[in-house]
């Protein structure tokens, strides 16, 4: 910033503050309620007189006051006394002038709370306001015996406001700074929230869902954002029906169970016929289809078999479609962002229910591939097995094999349309291969009886146990399988606790950055086994022995041969051999022999490097050099980001343990996008659809109604992190 720009920022800001004080001391003398119109005039006035006071003020901080003068007014609610108004923007009583700093613009106070307020140019490092705001915090709750609310920022240029509370503050100051990544400040963004609708098999979605959005808006409230995420329960055949009007003509083979392939050709045409005559709703349209069969098919075996299908048409549409007096579930009204719509068919028979999950299917592909709808849409399908089965009775084999290419094509075409489908089942034995196979990404629990499989799709991985313990495989990222642990949002919801718990972290002799050790050259090694290409020795000294457990991470840093370039190994530690160091020093006795003399222990480990990042630019696996002089140092978490590829953006879905004897936890993102992970409207990780698979009672359920929340939410990185330090 320019030193003119500093002082326009200066100018401006006390002309802000002036106009607050003025028009805080003249509400002051108001004492009935005002309309939005009386209150611009009261703003008019007021800023009349200032600049009559100020003759010589500057044109463009005029117009930055005159800003914030219309966002004031516009924020101003009918028929309230203008006074509680000002005090209510403000969250409090203004007070103008404070001894502790020169950086205070303007703080607000409440009975045992106060608010701080900073005027920002465009460009200002807001992480480093909020450091100096909650020093400066800490000073004012020793002297007021206050706490401190909120910080509070007004944007100039353009005019915005945003509010961090205490908790959100604290978080930023206590959290490193990772290298080249700004610190992560809760945004609304309208432009990327999702629509969410959930076919409910067993009805058990509504009550933890609805619960869930509460909490979510209750948190983005404290987060200064307005926006809050919306649900609906649509209940078939209660309150909602399906409707002709949303399919098209050729849609109707996907819902013929008879149709054989054989006939299915006939049936087409019949269709297409039945078209170019403009038929007005479901029967008149059957009343042609069955009269092109009469006339237009020759073949008595298929046309016997078509008056099988259209009869079978008639009955499933009878009983799902357009019901008098019943909602239809039309797509337009799905395609909300921001909004989760429970499709409830618990009451429903499992082909009806399959009938359902077609429809839905398919009226949301029409909207995005017929009409480029630009919602981001995910459809969850819950108890996979039941809607696409891998084994099923031979005369439906025609029709089955239709539906999973319409979902194989959904599934491809979708991620251009922003369109992903999460398939959900407690037995991806019984699913169709197909099926399983589509998804890019693939949330794994336990699985009874699944241990080959589980064990496939892991790489050879142990397969998870225990409740809310998942796998995450992303095929499109380089990142490899992790071990997430889900936050227990059901249960949270069940307690109804807004607070976090409390957790007691272990760490041993744990420390970031911390020295434990040193690389060994291979041909000095004195173990006798052989190493593979990516790995090297390592000894670690006695007092760091507590850290030594396969699994751990290490990084090693230095400089090759002792001269540039520096390099960066990330290691996982794998194998141990403990052995004694000893020195030999001259003897005390005159026989010319020296005595050893023991010096400790060291233990010998083998590492695996995961990945070399060199000052030369190199990024890869390991080189064939020697690192003999490398120190080894517990990482950092952005060290530890940097080993395993991971994302420092996206949706929070858990944490995973770097090492059980650290206990040290990260925040696990799935990536907004599949390549540089980060949110473009082109192409998100949710759009190449998703595999969830899990045992009864394992966190399938709990996890599907978290990935909702989080898909709808305003600010779904802040939240949640939010909802995971809350559930423990």
């Amino acid at each position: 910033m320019t030193l003119v720009q500093e002082k326009d920022v200066i100018a401006t800001t006390a002309a802000v503050i002036d106009f607050i004080n003025r028009l805080h001391e003249e509400s002051r003398r108001l004492s009935k309620p005002l309309n939005q119109r009386g209150f611009q005039e009261l703003c008019t006035r007021v800023r009349r007189q200032q600049r009559r006071d100020n003759a010589m003020e500057d044109v463009e901080v005029g117009g930055r006051v005159l800003d914030f003068v219309q966002m004031i007014c516009g924020q101003f609610r009918e028929k309230e006394e203008p006074w509680m108004f000002v005090e209510r923007f403000l969250f409090g009583v203004p007070i103008f002038r404070d001894h502790f700093s020169d950086d205070i613009q303007l703080i607000t106070r409440r009975e045992n709370e106060f608010s701080l307020w900073y005027f920002l140019n465009e460009g200002d490092d807001i992480t480093a306001v909020l450091k100096n705001a909650h020093q400066t915090a800490n000073k004012l709750e020793a002297s007021t015996q206050k706490s401190l609310a909120r910080v509070v920022t007004y944007q100039m240029n353009p005019s915005r406001i945003q509010v961090f509370p205490k908790a959100t503050v604290e978080q930023i100051v206590f959290t490193r700074n990772r290298k080249g990544t700004p610190t992560q400040i809760p945004r609304e963004n309208k432009g990327q929230r999702t629509t969410v609708i959930v076919l409910d098999l067993e009805g058990q979605f509504k009550p933890y869902v609805e619960a869930l959005a509460v909490l979510s808006n209750k948190l983005h409230q404290e987060m200064g954002i307005e926006t809050v995420s919306q649900t609906s329960v649509l209940s078939i055949p209660k309150n909602a029906c399906l409707s002709f009007s949303q399919l098209a003509p050729d849609d109707l083979t996907y819902f013929t169970p008879d149709l054989t392939a054989k006939s299915q050709d006939s049936f087409t045409t019949a269709i297409a016929h039945a078209k170019e005559r403009q038929p007005n709703g479901f029967a008149e349209m059957m009343r042609l289809i069955e009269e092109e069969v009469e006339h237009g098919v020759r073949n008595p075996q298929i046309k016997s078999a078509l008056t099988r299908t259209t009869t079978s048409l008639r009955r499933v549409f009878e009983e799902l479609f357009d019901k008098d007096f019943v909602k239809p579930l039309l797509a337009e009204d799905l395609l909300v962002p921001g909004k989760i719509t429970i499709v409830d068919v618990s009451e429903l028979s499992e082909n009806h229910q399959r009938y359902v999950a077609i429809y839905l299917l398919t009226i949301l592909h029409n909207k995005k591939m017929m009409e480029n709808d630009d919602v981001r849409t995910v459809l969850v399908l819950d108890e996979a097995h039941k809607m696409f089965p891998r084994k099923f009775p031979t005369q439906y084999k025609d029709f089955y094999r239709r539906i999973f290419e319409f979902v194989n094509e959904i599934v491809h075409k979708g991620r251009k349309r922003h369109y992903g489908v999460v398939v959900a089942t407690q037995q991806p034995k019984d699913v169709a291969e197909m099926i399983l196979n589509l998804p890019d990404s693939k949330v794994i629990f336990e699985v009874d009886g699944e241990r080959r499989w589980m064990s496939e799709m892991l790489d050879g991985k142990e397969p998870p146990s225990g409740i809310g313990n998942a796998f995450i495989v992303l095929r499109g990222p380089s990142i490899e399988p992790l071990l997430v642990k889900i936050p227990n949002v059901m249960g949270l919801l069940k307690d109804r606790s807004d607070e976090p718990s409390e957790q007691n972290e272990t760490r041993g002799a744990y420390t970031e950055g911390q020295t434990v050790g040193y690389i060994l050259q291979r041909e000095k090694t004195p173990l006798s086994y052989k190493i593979g290409e990516n790995q090297v020795y390592a000894n670690i000294p006695q007092k760091y022995a507590p850290l030594v457990m396969p699994g751990l991470i290490l990084v090693a840093k230095g400089q090759i041969n002792g001269s540039e370039p520096s390099t960066t190994l990330f290691c996982e530690l794998e194998s141990l051999k403990a052995f004694e160091t000893r020195q030999f020093v001259p003897s005390k006795t005159d026989d010319g022999l020296k005595d050893q003399f023991f010096q400790g222990f060291e233990t010998t480990v083998i590492l695996t490097v995961k990945r070399e990042i060199s000052s030369d630019g190199y990024d890869g696996s390991l080189r064939n050099q020697n690192y003999s002089n490398l120190k080894l140092f517990t990482p950092t978490e952005e060290e530890v980001r940097k080993c395993f590829n991971l994302p420092e953006v996206g949706f929070p879905l858990g944490e995973f343990t770097v090492s059980a004897v650290t206990q040290q936890k990260l925040t696990y993102f799935l990536p907004y996008g599949p390549d540089d992970f980060l949110p473009h409207n082109s192409d998100w990780q949710i759009d190449h659809s998703v595999l969830v698979v899990g045992s009864q009672g394992r966190g399938k359920t709990n996890f599907l109604v978290f990935l909702s929340a989080l898909l709808v939410a305003a600010a779904p990185e802040e939240l949640g992190q939010r909802i995971i330090r809350m559930a423990g």
